[in-house]
């Protein structure tokens, strides 16, 4: 389903399995490719868009690109709730505040490592922890939902 596009190419990223991020109307998923490729469906790439065979039907997804931090964050505050997003690939290091804990506004909720350094995910607004995505050890990749907060 990959093209060769030398080291850079297909859907590899460092510490964790290759994913591939694909979206269908309104919904995205991150899927993981099987390797070697397993017998399943029959799926062929052709540009941005993947076509996958389902009970005789061929369905159109394309792929997504990973979500800005900053798009998140303008959402969070229009609705009054936040969905807190990965902003790198990396492993989860500590998950500071649990489902139904009161957090602060810009009060770390996850702690992602990446490249040896830590990364505090905060929540823009206070509120309360209503799910949490990850556990520690978790590797998760650039958009990947971690936790969300509602005011």
């Amino acid at each position: 389903m990959t093209e060769d596009a030398g080291p850079w190419g297909g859907a590899w990223r460092i510490n964790g399995p290759a994913a591939i991020r694909l979206v269908h109307g309104d919904e995205t998923r991150t899927v993981e490719p099987a390797d070697p490729p397993a017998a399943g469906p029959a799926v062929a790439r052709h540009g941005d868009v993947v076509y996958v065979e389902i009970e005789g039907q061929s369905l159109e997804f394309g792929l997504a690109r990973p979500p800005a931090i900053e798009e998140a964050v303008r959402q969070a505050h229009g609705e009054g709730t936040a969905v807190l997003s990965s902003p790198m690939p990396g492993r989860v290091l500590a998950v500071r505040r649990r489902t139904g804990a009161r957090v602060a506004a810009h009060e770390t909720v996850i702690v992602i490592e990446a490249m040896k350094m830590e990364h505090a995910v905060s929540s823009p607004l206070a509120g309360t922890v209503t799910a949490v995505h990850v556990r520690e050890g978790d590797q998760v990749q650039r958009g990947d939902l971690l936790a969300e907060v509602s005011a």
